[in-house]
């Protein structure tokens, strides 16, 4: 953490002990228990009032240099599709509209970032999410990334090809853009297509929609949960940064994945 910007001056240290191993042993346990449960687990409260306003204002100064994503998706792996037949579930779209927000678009030494550095938060992520260790990325774009969702802006039904995200949001729209989620609809093996067409046309009574207040940490393990964002309404835009781990040090992603992501082939920051 950067000198000038303590954990305690972001974090409800009192509510979350990160940096007391006995206390937090508790918050771990409730953490693993909820993922093992839906594949979700939440913190609320997790960054001290005021502090999810200025990252919040760290995102939306950052948006003239942000991506602007607009396409559509399969809720699967898009590599593996053309195996399927034109009209399996597998071959439908499901529209995303938001602007991404990467790191090296965001101060330096920005509140976000530094968060984003810390080890103490990281090593507690890890012992939440049950991972002997993680580090946070050295690539300069995807590390400490944000989206940001304007009116009818959404992210379609999809699963995660990663094994878990962690995300903070940091200002809640107006109406809409709840997190949506079928925790456990498919298995190793068993991919239960008709649970998930009925999860995507809206009769599914195994969908969860929740409406997350600002501040709280989300962790997420969605290989198998299908979930989207819904269309937000209002003048309030969604903001969520979202923090991205690996198992080793030092990994750096590639003009391939930053085309994907950010809409560009090179970092502006080396």
């Amino acid at each position: 953490m950067s000198e000038s910007i303590s954990l305690s001056t972001l974090i409800d240290l009192e509510r979350y002990p990160l940096c007391d191993d006995r206390a937090f042993a508790a918050v771990a346990d409730r953490c693993r228990a909820q993922l093992k449960e839906s594949s979700f687990a939440s913190l609320p409260g997790f960054l001290h009032p005021g502090v999810a306003e200025a990252m919040t204002s760290e995102v939306l100064d950052a948006i003239p240099r942000a991506y602007r994503r607009e396409q559509s998706f399969s809720a699967y792996d898009e590599s593996t599709l053309e195996q399927y037949p034109v009209d399996h579930l597998r071959r439908r779209k499901h529209d995303s509209r938001q602007f991404v927000v990467a790191t090296d678009v965001l101060s330096k030494t920005g509140l976000l970032r530094t968060l984003y550095r810390d080890e103490t938060l990281t090593r507690r992520i890890a012992q939440m999410l049950n991972e002997p260790v993680l580090f946070p990325l050295a690539d300069p774009v995807m590390g400490c990334t944000s989206t940001v969702l304007y009116e009818g802006d959404t992210h379609g039904w999809h699963f995660d090809l990663n094994d878990f995200v962690v995300s903070i949001l940091l200002q809640a729209p107006e109406a809409g853009g709840t997190f949506d989620f079928a925790p456990n609809i498919r298995m190793d093996g068993e991919e239960n297509y008709a649970a998930v067409a009925a999860a995507i046309d809206g009769h599914s009574q195994a969908v969860r929609s929740i409406k997350v207040e600002a501040g709280t940490l989300l962790l997420f393990c969605g290989r198998k949960a299908l979930h989207r964002v819904p269309p937000v309404h209002g003048k309030v835009p969604r903001v969520i940064a979202l923090f991205s781990y690996d198992r080793k040090p030092g990994v750096r992603y590639g003009s391939e994945i930053y085309a994907r992501v950010v809409g560009r082939n090179v970092a502006f920051e080396q």
